[in-house]
This record gives structure tokens, sequence and C-alpha cells, in this order.
């Protein structure tokens, strides 16, 4: 496994510098804004964005047909693709709420601790979740029909979501939220922590299942007869 991580960094290292100068104009534009909080979205997105190219160099001109050729598996390369995005969004989230915070300190404004601190764990956890959602969509359709794929279930989302407040109305939805003010934040996060972690199982399943077939599919590959030799 450890090679696959090699790989991948190696691939993502390529693009260093325009990675380099968009976390530069994250800066910029947290700074200039009233607040900076443009960044913690902004950055964690961003590198989710690039660690999916590592899929699609994967997938580019039967990469996988190579890479099942090695002494890999389709579970030993899922496995990793969930470690290396899972820990590049934790890194890069890290990274943002540095920037933040000095952006907030240069700025002289004020820090709230317990604020600051439920921001931080909403934003992993929307991020986390975009990664469970995000790779098995493209190790089933890859590249061009994963954007599609994305496309359509981010809409499919917000139509839900727009068809629950016409159901229920703003009123329920304006006692809802005041009623989840009133919930310990400590409870909440906890909640969304293990509905996180089940999320990710289940899209690791998934993908599995997928490169598994794909795996198959490749491995047996129809020998040239004495005839084509």
């Amino acid at each position: 496994m450890s090679g696959l991580f090699e790989k991948d960094l190696r691939m993502i290292m390529q693009r260093k510098k325009v990675f380099i100068i968009f976390v530069l104009l994250a800066v910029f534009i947290g700074y200039s804004q009233v607040s900076p909080e443009f960044v913690l979205g902004y950055i964690p997105m961003l590198t989710i964005i690039v660690i999916v190219g590592t899929i699609s160099y994967d997938e580019y001109d039967n990469g996988y047909r190579f890479l099942m050729t090695l002494p890999i598996d389709a579970k030993m390369y899922v496995l990793e693709k969930y470690i290396f995005f899972i820990a590049g969004t934790i890194t890069s989230w890290v990274e943002a709420f540095i920037i933040y915070f000095g952006i907030m300190i240069v700025k002289n404004q004020t820090i709230s601790i317990s604020g600051e601190g439920e921001v931080m764990f909403v934003s992993l956890i929307v991020m986390l979740l975009f990664v469970a959602c995000i790779i098995p969509v493209h190790i089933k359709y890859g590249v061009e029909k994963s954007n599609i794929a994305l496309i359509i279930f981010i809409g499919t989302v917000a139509v839900v979501f727009y068809c629950i407040r016409k159901i229920i109305g703003m009123d329920r939805l304006i006692k809802i939220s005041a009623f989840l003010d009133n919930v310990n934040i400590a409870m909440l996060i906890l909640v969304g922590i293990i509905f996180t972690v089940i999320l990710l199982f289940i899209s690791y399943i998934i993908s599995y299942s997928v490169m598994r077939k794909k795996a198959v599919s490749y491995t047996h590959l129809t020998l040239p007869t004495n005839r084509e030799v």
C-alpha cells in the first residue's frame, strides 16, 4: 500500500505550483473580506478536487488494467484511496483554520473559541460527507460521467431540501432550528461524527464492490492463441 501512497503523492506534487497559487488567492480573498470564513471551505474543497485527480490518472489509458497486474487487489486500492482522501481532507482542514486564525489575528478581530470550534467540526463533517459521495461516483463512472452524476446528485439534494421546506413550512423549520440551538452542541457533533463514519463505511463498501468487478474483468484477459502469436 505504501507504493500507492507514494504514487498519489507524486501525482499531487506535479500540481503543487497551481495549488500554491490557489491557496495564496484564498488568503488574499479571505483577508479582503470582512470575515475570512471563505478559506474554511475553499482550501479543503480545492484539496479534495486535486486528490480526485489521482483517480483520473489511474483510469487514464487503461491504468486500472496495469494496476491490477501489480501485487495489489481491489480492496487494497480502495482502502488506500479512502485513507488518502481522509488524510488529505483533514490536513487541508487544519491548514485552512491556521490560515483563518492567522488572518483574524492580523486583522485584530475577536476570536470566539466555542463558536469557531463549532464551525471547525461542522466544516470537517461536510467535507468528509462530500468525500463519501465523490469516491464511489468517480470509481464507478469515470471522470466525464462522474461530473454529470455529481451535478445530478447535487441537484437532487437541492430539490429534496426544497420539497422538505415546502412540505414542512418555514414556521416549523424555524421551530426546529430553535430546538437545535438548545441542544448540546457536543451531542450534535457526536451524532454528526457517527453519521459520517457510517456513511464513509457504506461508501467504502460500494466502492470496493465496484472496483472488485472491474478487477475481475481486468484479470481475466483473453490470452493470444498460437495462431495469433
